[in-house]
């Protein structure tokens, strides 16, 4: 056999043997990297995990009643508060301060606040609105939305702070004087506690017209499933300023003075409303 017969011949067994390697043996090394992947098993990290979009949230809230709002945002169902752009509430600012001063007339008509808002609505020059919401720690997917409403009175002699849900119960009001002896004729009705969890008639309404019936209310006016009891002192010393600050901050020398327990027979759910007044301040907080 001639020397250049026998090159061409290596060069073209070669050559073959450059093509068959380079067709097989990606897919050899394919096949080896997929199942070593496969086979490979790891924890997705929980930044991976797609959570509840914001339009789930809103629908999914819609559909719970206030009484569901109450234990979102009072921790009864555990929840963690975060701040929340209005736009996502059922409630405007200009509405929820309009459902505050409302709720805080009946109140004050019920003896159980020593200012009536709604009717000096025109004197409050300034007020602001602060939206909040407590969403559930397991699925983030109910949320409750809360406000923190704030009147101040045109000469700057009174301050009123108001906590309400969107579905209208007052879980914190304070009245705050700044002359000396102003609250000393007000001595509140300690016993109708009960209606900052009900809605009044009149509130209701309102809510109905504002949100077209987007909401569960099950507290209405005349409600028969929320009585009360009288606090005995042993009560009111158990104050717990930890579980209130769930929703709102509690000042340390918070001491109440007068308190009623909210008991709801349906729910087997307990609630205590507590009260402290000195001569220039007034404040009630809901305590589950």
């Amino acid at each position: 056999m001639k020397r250049g017969t026998l090159k061409n011949i290596i060069f073209v067994a070669a050559a073959l043997i450059i093509a068959v390697v380079s067709i097989i043996l990606p897919g050899i090394i394919l096949d080896y990297l997929n199942k070593k992947e496969v086979a490979d098993l790891r924890d997705v990290p929980a930044e991976y995990y797609a959570g509840a979009s914001e339009a789930v949230i809103v629908n999914s809230s819609r559909q719970l009643s206030d009484y569901e709002n109450l234990q979102l945002v009072t921790g009864i169902w555990e929840s963690e508060i975060t701040t929340v752009d209005p736009s996502s509430c059922r409630l405007t600012e200009v509405e929820a301060k309009d459902l505050a001063a409302q709720r805080m007339s009946s109140m004050y008509t019920k003896g159980l606040y020593p200012s009536d808002l709604a009717a000096d609505v025109n004197q409050w020059y300034v007020w602001d609105a602060a939206a909040y919401r407590a969403i559930d720690t397991t699925f983030k997917t109910y949320a409750a939305n809360f406000w923190r409403i704030s009147f101040y009175k045109y000469d700057h002699t009174e301050k009123h702070t108001v906590i309400m849900t969107e579905t209208g119960s007052v879980l914190y009001a304070h009245a705050e004087m700044t002359e000396e002896g102003k609250l000393d004729d007000f001595t509140p009705v300690s016993a109708r506690a009960g209606y900052f969890l009900l809605i009044d008639t009149k509130s209701l309404d309102y809510l109905a017209n504002v949100v077209n019936n987007q909401s569960q209310f099950t507290l209405t006016e005349g409600g028969k499933r929320i009585l009360g009891d009288e606090m005995t002192e042993a009560d009111l010393q158990d104050f717990d300023r930890e579980q209130v600050s769930h929703y709102t901050p509690v000042s340390e020398d918070f001491v109440p003075d007068d308190g009623i327990l909210i008991y709801d027979n349906e729910h087997n759910v307990n609630f205590k409303v507590y009260m402290q007044k000195d001569s220039k301040n007034y404040t009630v907080i809901i305590q589950p």
